[in-house]
This record gives structure tokens, sequence and C-alpha cells, in this order.
């Protein structure tokens, strides 16, 4: 009768034989044979299937990464969502109460395979921070993940602009940032296991765009606060990057602008097009991926040379 095989024979097999013997005492009643049968060559094959496909499903398992996102429920913060889906990995989506589009975002994400949870809640405020992160956990068993996406603004003159209106934008744009990243640190720190950390920030962080003085604030601190929570969180493996966004193609640059003015302006920027969350999305899937293990305390254009479109024109 034939050896078992060795891993001389077929590598990886003492190994896989050893884990089955080690978590299989007692082979299965179904089997039909005893563990010494298992030198017969035709039923060791069998089990060395059963085995590397059972270890091939737990590495999977373990290797399934979940994600919180926050402000998902449509523009960048959906396109982020989705593109993690993409990737396969388990989300909580986040949008304020009664979003219109949050639930919508979710069955698209459950369409491509993963799973979803919602949470509404309204991040400018550190008590549903700490309700949001704590369900979040709660239902995921945990997060690995988190796409900060603190959206918003109000657009008007420096000599007009209302107290506070700055109040809000500085508070949604850049204190809500704070007090989800800091709340999902904590967990990763105490998990142990390293994680990433995405803020979605704009160039208007670097721009002094005129009628948006609490936004570019707000976006310049977001940009800095990034950069500081990275150097921080370097000891415990916990990547943080920024994202810069151009100009994207969302509902609210289109309640701004108008359809027909972002239509017309499209084809004059540098890439012959405005962005779109997708392309915001991929971005940030990538800084979340283990490919983007050796990056941190980074801040990434993602804005087809819009923040260069002067010097494009010869104009700067």
């Amino acid at each position: 009768m034939a050896a078992t095989p060795t891993s001389t024979r077929y590598p990886g097999d003492a190994l896989l034989f050893r884990s089955w013997v080690r978590e299989n005492p007692v082979l299965p009643n179904s089997s039909g044979f005893s563990r010494s049968q298992l030198r017969v060559p035709v039923r060791w094959t069998l089990v060395r299937t059963h085995v590397a496909l059972n270890l091939a499903l737990k590495n999977n398992f373990q290797m399934t990464k979940k994600a919180l996102v926050t402000g998902a429920g449509r523009g960048i913060g959906k396109g982020c969502a989705l593109a993690l889906a993409r990737k396969g990995i388990d989300l909580v989506i986040n949008d304020r109460p009664a979003s219109p589009d949050v639930q919508g975002t979710a069955e698209e994400i459950r369409a491509l395979g993963p799973s979803c949870e919602v949470i509404e809640a309204d991040v400018f405020e550190r008590t549903e921070c700490e309700r949001l992160v704590a369900e979040a956990i709660e239902r995921m068993g945990g997060l690995d993940i988190l796409i900060s996406n603190p959206a918003f603004g109000v657009r008007n003159s420096f000599l007009e602009y209302d107290p506070d209106d700055f109040d809000k934008v500085i508070r949604g744009a850049l204190t809500s940032g704070f007090l989800v990243s800091q709340l999902v640190a904590r967990h990763l720190v105490q998990q142990g296991n390293g994680g990433k950390i995405v803020f979605i920030s704009s160039v208007q962080g670097e721009l002094p765009i005129a009628n948006s003085v609490a936004y570019n604030a707000a976006k310049a601190g977001l940009n800095h606060m990034g950069q500081t929570i990275a150097v921080e969180l370097c000891q415990h493996r916990i990547n943080v990057n920024v994202i810069e966004p151009g100009w994207i193609e969302t509902p609210g640059e289109h309640k701004s602008f108008g359809a027909e003015r972002i239509a017309a302006e499209g084809p004059k920027l540098p890439w012959g097009r405005i962005g779109t969350p997708d392309d915001i999305g991929n971005a940030a899937a990538f800084l979340a991926s283990d490919e983007a293990d050796y990056i941190s305390g980074s801040i990434l254009k993602v804005d087809g040379l819009f923040s260069f479109q002067n010097w494009i024109r010869g104009e700067a």
C-alpha cells in the first residue's frame, strides 16, 4: 500500500495532513473510511482537497475587512462605499437622520455581495458620533477601516459671511472628522491589528477659492490634522491618509452650479472632464488596502490637475 504522500511529493501536504488530524481526531461517519485508510492515495487526495478548501475558506473569512464610511448616502461618500464593496469589504454606512439616499446606497452595496449596515447619525454632535461608532463596532464585531467624509459648506463672500455659518462649516467639515476618527482610532488601537483611516478633504485646503472662507479653512485644518494623527498612530501601524478631490460631480455641486454650467465647464478642465465620485472612491479603496501598507501621512490629490490648470494654460 502506498505511503501517505509527503510534502516532497505534494508541497504543503504534510502541513495539511497535520492540520486535518489535529482538527479531526475522528473522521466524519459519512466519509466511510478510517484514519488508517488515509494511506490510500485516492482517499488521501480527497482529504487533501477537503482540508485545503477549508483552510482557504477560513483565510478568506479572516481577511474580510470591515469599514465605516460617513456621509455615504450620496456623492463622494457613496463612491467610496461602493468602491470598498467592489473589493469585498463589509460596510457600515452613515448619513444624517432621515437621509433620502442612504438606504438606496445600502441596496447597491448588498447587490455587489458584501454585507451593509445603515446607521443614521448626526456626526456634528459628539454623542451621536459615540453612538455611531459603538453601534458600528457592535454590529460588525469590529472595524478595520474608516473613510471619514465630512461634507458641509456654505458659500458666501467673506464680508457677508455669517459667523454662525462659519461655526457650522468648521464643525461639519473639520470637527466631525476629529470626533469620529478619534473614536475609531481608539478601537483600532485596542484591537491591536493596525487599521486604515482616510479623510476626504479638498483641493480647497490649499487653494484660496473665493466665497468659501470657512470651507477652505476647515479643509486646510483637516489636512494638517490628518498628518498629525498619522504621526501619532504610526506606533500602532494605523495608516492615516488624506485625499484632496478636485471638482467632483456630486448632487451638491449640481445644486450650487447647475447641470448646464457643469456640462459646459467640464471639458475646459485640464483632464477634459469633471471628476466623479468613483474617481475618489477608487483612490480611497487603494489607500484602505494592504497594497498601501507603506503609505501614511500622505495628502493625495485626485483632481485631474485642477490645482495646476493655470500652469497648464500658461497663466501662472
